[in-house]
């Protein structure tokens, strides 16, 4: 029996270590879960600030202006291609203008406004800001289809490299923007989802898309840009019908375009420049057209007296961002910076206003 006894401490014993090893590596695990994740976590927000294509949001709008010291009556209408086209080279005397510019928007996934939805000017920023910019302004000088070169913005924006892109695309993007074509060759979420390879095995077996979702704001952020993908390069989806389609797979029991606004109030002004005041009026939408309002202040001479009213200032090109030279077309932008409306409550897409070129109305 004293046998039997020592045979049974003995088991008892290694029973006891053995709990104590599987507790510990229990720990362990957990412990490297959390350091798994908080790794790709910092990985997303680093690649997310200095790799995504342009940053959205409403800390890039100019702040508010004070309007009340002018009014906006009577403005130079600019109705036409050409007009406008002459107005983004000819210097603007202190007036009122009102420029048609089609909004183009730049967030898929996102409510597209109604009429008289009220937002806020600002500026573009990010990595291909200028790309996009560029982009844009060219493609609709050139009188490619709205839904088609918003489209090709998108497929940037979601970091969808050149070779993926359809022969289309490509082909607008080189005629456009061949300068640019080196850079959209390379996938910024690449580097993402080879450490999510990296480290899979501590990862309790969740998917790509999985484990971006569970890590706050910039995983669920790349998680939206990567699902995307799949509508973005779907052949069977139209441009035409994009918005849509990436909006209701994301948010189904939403309204995708937002109701008209009755006797809206005017959206508010931004000072772009000393003196120089502007402010969008949305109508029609995305693709459509809409307007930016003007007003120019007359400037004062340096010893503080008013100049005279026929006193002159920046051209249009000039304040919306797209100077240039002319080369065979109505304006070649070399470095526009166009302006970018920010939803006021940030309920619907942001959108990019770029004169309206394409054709008489």
């Amino acid at each position: 029996m004293p046998k039997a006894n020592s045979i049974e401490r003995q088991f008892s014993t290694r029973c006891k270590y053995l709990s104590v090893a599987i507790c510990i590596g229990l720990a362990s695990c957990a412990s490297a879960q959390f350091d798994v994740n908080s790794q790709l976590d910092r990985l997303i927000a680093k690649t997310l600030e200095g790799g995504e294509p342009y940053r959205l949001d409403n800390s890039m709008a100019f702040p508010e202006a004070d309007g009340r010291g002018f009014q906006f009556t009577n403005p130079v209408v600019f109705d036409s291609a050409f007009k406008v086209a002459q107005a983004m080279k000819s210097p603007l005397s202190p007036g009122n203008y009102a420029v048609p510019v089609i909004a183009y928007g730049l967030m898929f996934g996102q409510a597209q406004p109604g009429d008289g939805q009220q937002y806020r000017l600002g500026q573009l920023s990010g990595r291909y800001s200028k790309v996009v910019n560029q982009l844009m302004v060219l493609g609709t000088i050139k009188s490619i289809a709205p839904a088609q070169l918003n489209a090709i913005c998108w497929r940037i924006s979601a970091g969808i490299p050149l070779s993926e892109m359809s022969k289309g695309d490509q082909a607008v993007i080189h005629s456009l923007i061949p300068e640019y074509e080196g850079s959209l060759k390379r996938d910024f979420l690449d580097g993402i989802h080879a450490q999510y390879r990296n480290l899979s095995l501590f990862l309790g077996g969740k998917s790509f898309e999985e484990e971006l979702e569970s890590l706050g704001d910039n995983g669920q952020h790349a998680a939206m840009l990567y699902r995307s993908r799949r509508y973005l390069l779907a052949k069977s989806i139209k441009d035409a019908d994009l918005p849509s389609s990436i909006f209701q797979a994301f948010l189904p029991n939403e309204l995708f375009v937002l109701p008209k606004i009755d006797n809206p109030p005017d959206c508010p002004w931004a000072e772009i420049r000393p003196g120089i005041f502007v402010r969008p009026a949305i109508y029609d939408g995305v693709w459509k057209q809409n307007w930016l309002e003007i007003h120019v202040n007359a400037r004062k001479k340096t010893d503080g007296a008013q100049s005279s009213p026929t006193q002159t200032v920046e051209t249009l090109g000039d304040l919306l961002g797209m100077n240039g030279t002319r080369m065979g077309s109505p304006l070649y932008a070399r470095s526009p910076n166009a302006l970018v409306g920010y939803s006021a409550n940030d309920s619907s897409t942001p959108l990019l206003f770029i004169p309206d070129f394409i054709t008489d109305k």
